[in-house]
């Protein structure tokens, strides 16, 4: 029987705090090497952590986690799973993210990202994160470099 192609088409919502186990499951989807389990049980324990989950009515398909230090954050992982790549789904995480972050008084966002990783790096640059820096030999299992960003709120005038 051949394998259906997956619609992603449909109304997805933004998921406030995913169990930990979900996370996970996504996150074994998502990257060649996963987290532990237990890293994101241990995350979602921290006060100043924050995780979101994309989903629809029949399957989650991407997830986001970040931690607040004072006025800034950091993205610690985001990941879609790789048939829904492409459609604008991180997209849809990153801004609820960030709009989120914005309204609890965060000025700068900070990330890193495999040199490599064309698709993610558009999807950073094209939600405002501007390159700030270069890590040799930040990433293992291949070895690569790692390009840190930082995405800062617009002020607006009144």
């Amino acid at each position: 029987m051949p394998a259906q192609a997956m619609n992603f088409t449909g109304s997805f919502k933004i998921i406030s705090n995913p169990s930990s186990s979900d996370l996970a499951r996504l996150d074994r989807v998502c990257f060649h090497r996963p987290w532990e389990p237990s890293a994101f049980h241990s995350l979602l324990q921290t006060p100043t952590v924050w995780a979101w989950m994309l989903a629809d009515e029949e399957r989650s398909v991407g997830f986001i986690c970040c931690q607040q230090t004072s006025q800034e954050a950091e993205v610690l992982r985001i990941g879609i799973i790789p048939e829904a790549g492409g459609k604008g789904l991180g997209r849809k995480l990153m801004s609820a993210m960030l709009e989120h972050i914005a309204a609890a008084g965060i000025k700068k966002v900070f990330l890193e990202v495999r040199e490599g990783n064309t698709p993610a790096r558009r999807l950073y640059e094209g939600c405002g994160f501007r390159q700030i820096g270069h890590r040799a030999r930040y990433y293992n299992d291949p070895r690569e470099d790692a390009i840190a960003y930082q995405w800062l709120r617009q002020e607006t005038e009144i």
